[in-house]
């Protein structure tokens, strides 16, 4: 057996011969693939919607049309990820992951309300995804929604005690509400997690200016953070 890779021609071929016999949702599975590799291929686009309806669609795409829908996103080509992501839900509109992939496409152009949008509906699919959680209360942070940030960061840190950057998120988004005294003690268990978080640094020391303390470092800190915190502009 030939390990010899299948050209797009090859998979093209294969896409209109399993159409032509009626096996629909097999050649539906081959144009998705290909048009998230290769969204402006024109033959692909063609088969596809020549198909039609197709029945019995699974509940989720192929695991390559996921993976590549990632790639589009982990490359920063934005405007792909979104245009095959909102193809992707009109098609499988209950797979949480295809919505995050939205969000962080929209993240990554600073639209924060969509992105927020996005995330919120991966989570009403799937209640217990953390990512999504997480990033959504960057989102509310970045929209100064901030008692819903504080609440979903506090949510993540329910289930993961120690996630050091949803504990510097939550001393953030509790600092920008002027609760100083709380973000400090959030700022310092992330520390306690991770003497090296600069956010976290920077945070407490901003709080600790703010509450009329004096900058006292944290022991075990590397000096080349003592800088960055006396340094720091405040909140």
């Amino acid at each position: 057996m030939s390990d010899k890779p299948v050209s797009v021609a090859q998979a093209l071929q294969n896409a209109d011969r399993l159409a032509a016999m009626g096996a629909c949702q097999q050649a539906a599975e081959i144009y998705e693939a290909v048009l998230a590799r290769f969204p402006g291929n024109r033959r692909a686009a063609q088969g596809l919607s020549a198909l039609g309806p197709v029945p019995a669609s699974p509940a989720t795409p192929p695991r390559a049309v996921l993976e590549n829908l990632v790639a589009l996103f982990q490359s920063q080509r934005t405007e792909d990820a979104i245009r095959e992501g909102l193809a992707l839900v009109r098609r499988y509109p209950q797979v949480p992951a295809i919505y995050s992939v939205l969000g962080g496409a929209h993240a990554q152009r600073n639209e924060h309300e969509q992105a927020a949008e996005y995330y919120a509906k991966a989570l009403e699919l799937a209640p217990r995804d953390l990512p999504a959680r997480y990033n959504l209360a960057l989102m509310q942070r970045a929209l100064n929604r901030l008692d819903e940030a504080a609440e979903n960061f506090e949510a993540v840190l329910a289930v993961q005690p120690s996630h050091v950057d949803a504990q510097a998120g939550l001393g953030g988004a509790l600092a920008r509400m002027d609760r100083f005294a709380e973000a400090a003690e959030s700022f310092r268990a992330a520390l306690a997690n991770n003497p090296r978080h600069l956010g976290a640094l920077v945070g407490l020391g901003n709080a600790l200016d703010r509450m009329g303390s004096a900058r006292k470092l944290p022991s075990g800190i590397d000096k080349r953070y003592r800088f960055a915190l006396t340094t720091a502009p405040l909140i």
